[in-house]
């Protein structure tokens, strides 16, 4: 076992930060985080929207499409 496989054993989080809409009351950017375990390559998001959805949200789809997972 390398030394890559034994850090993804003692941490197999790793975070993203992914790009959201424009807020229209600020005109400012919103920016999500989506997590992604690397072992049991599973993902959340913190936007609204995969909280209320089921299945994934299209940060969770860019990402996965970016990481070619």
């Amino acid at each position: 076992m390398d030394w890559i496989d034994r850090m993804r054993q003692e941490n197999p989080w790793a975070k993203y930060s992914e790009m959201g809409s424009i807020d229209k009351k600020t005109g400012k950017r919103k920016y999500y985080t989506v997590t992604r375990n690397v072992l049991r390559e599973t993902f959340s998001c913190e936007c609204p929207a995969s909280q209320f959805r089921k299945g994934q949200c299209k940060h969770i789809t860019r990402l996965r499409e970016k990481l070619f997972v």
